[in-house]
């Protein structure tokens, strides 16, 4: 890449590793940047180069913890579900999905229509609890009824 770099006076941005004295291996980002001059024959070249290896570790436990969530939730039938509220909008795991019984074609669910879920004698109190978590920015634990999408019982 830097060869082609040189030859063809074109910019890059690659990531490599590079073996070191000790045999440990180190992660690295190179940004390149080639730099014509006025006079066409000349050109300078800027190199940057990142040690990102703390990153890659840090990406590799990530994804670790990752799959170590999925397999609990999986077994665990617990949920995961996220709201945005600048667009109204919820996003949940297939374990939600499951639930609710949402239907698949339907995964665009708005608060209002999540409120509609929870057994009428609990509603007042979740919209409480989720009035006060959204404007203190607050965690919560609560416990409530649902009435699953599309059924007539109770969970």
């Amino acid at each position: 890449v830097i060869q082609t770099t040189l030859n063809d006076k074109n910019s890059h941005n690659i990531q490599y590793r590079i073996e070191l004295e000790d045999k440990s291996l180190k992660t690295v980002n190179e940004i390149c940047e080639v730099k014509k001059h006025t006079n066409p024959l000349r050109y300078s070249v800027t190199r940057i180069i990142q040690d990102i290896s703390h990153i890659e570790e840090k990406e590799q436990a990530l994804s670790k913890s990752k799959i170590q969530l999925n397999q609990a939730v999986q077994t665990s039938f617990i949920g995961i579900w996220e709201y945005n509220i600048e667009t109204d909008k919820y996003s949940f795991s297939k374990e939600v999905i499951d639930i609710l019984n949402i239907p698949e074609n339907n995964k665009n669910i708005t608060l209002k229509q999540v409120i509609e879920q929870i057994h009428p004698e609990d509603r007042y109190s979740v919209k409480k609890v989720y009035s006060k978590s959204f404007k203190n920015k607050q965690n919560y634990n609560l416990t409530y009824r649902i009435i699953p999408f599309n059924k007539n019982e109770i969970k």
